[in-house]
């Protein structure tokens, strides 16, 4: 794992990571008229396209562990935590809402 939030050995990871996790390619990618699976849609490309949101969902959850991952050696530079899906009622932070990636002192109650 890179320690840079995105480039194109992450977009790889992405990809193949989630694969890895069972998701189905048309899931990820988009689909030629010659059924080929694309990343991006070629500028030049003529047939019929269509907007993929699928992989949306994939991409958040993926950064976010990718930004905990960043994150941590500053935290216990601090003493602290980096963590996902932080739920603190004191700031808002539901189990419908929790914050995507927080950081708190180790010697916080939690």
């Amino acid at each position: 794992m890179s320690d840079t939030l995105w480039n194109k050995e992450t977009e790889q990871d992405f990809f193949y990571e989630t694969l890895q996790r069972g998701v189905k390619p048309e899931q990820l990618f988009y689909r030629t008229s010659d059924h080929r699976y694309l990343a991006y849609w070629p500028k030049d490309y003529q047939g019929k396209k269509a907007t993929l949101q699928s992989r949306n969902a994939f991409i958040g959850e993926f950064t976010e562990r990718r930004v905990e991952h960043l994150l941590q050696p500053l935290a216990d530079q601090i003493g602290a935590f980096a963590k996902r899906g932080v739920i603190c009622s004191q700031f808002g932070l539901t189990k419908r809402s929790p914050a995507d990636v927080a950081s708190f002192e180790k010697t916080s109650q939690r």
